[in-house]
């Protein structure tokens, strides 16, 4: 059995001091989990990251001041990407949600900009997001959740280029 890895919030994120992380924690949660090889020195962990590698009982956070249902919708899809095999990371460099790697990041480009879609999101913004992501070879991949809460559905947004649709 395994025990959990300790980290502390700072500044909304986790931070697992080098001298707390196990090498089997590095190794099996970093390279499979989050995608993340060779770390050295403290780790820093996204929100989402905390709270999947929470969820699965390999890290326990000191204090509690980290509010995780803040970011329940984007929890959500962080979980529904990492459990069908996609290595998930931050997006904002891309001005996505998230971006969706085949591999870790070291050894592979991303293939999609993950957006999680406000009901009452402005169409430009979208558009523009999905320029950004055509000018840097991502698919642009907008994530819908239902009203329910419960359901989520993804859509590939492309742009339509006439001079190419003859």
């Amino acid at each position: 059995a395994h025990h959990p890895t300790l980290g502390y919030v700072v500044g909304g994120r986790v931070v697992v001091p080098a001298t707390c992380a196990q090498d089997d924690f590095r190794a099996e949660c970093l390279a499979c989990c989050l995608g993340r090889t060779g770390v050295a020195g403290d780790l820093v962990l996204s929100q989402e990251e905390a709270a999947a590698l929470i969820a699965s009982q390999r890290l326990v956070v000191k204090e509690d001041s980290l509010d995780l249902s803040l970011g329940e919708p984007r929890n959500r899809v962080f979980n529904y990407f990492l459990s069908r095999g996609w290595v998930v990371r931050c997006g904002l460099k891309f001005g996505s949600d998230f971006m969706l790697y085949r591999d870790t990041p070291e050894e592979s480009h991303a293939e999609y900009g993950v957006r999680i879609c406000d009901p009452d999101q402005d169409w430009s913004d979208i558009l523009g997001w999905s320029r950004l992501a055509v000018s840097t070879a991502k698919e642009a991949l907008l994530v819908i959740l239902g009203d329910d809460g419960s359901t989520l559905s993804e859509v590939v947004v492309q742009r339509w280029q006439p001079h190419l649709k003859k």
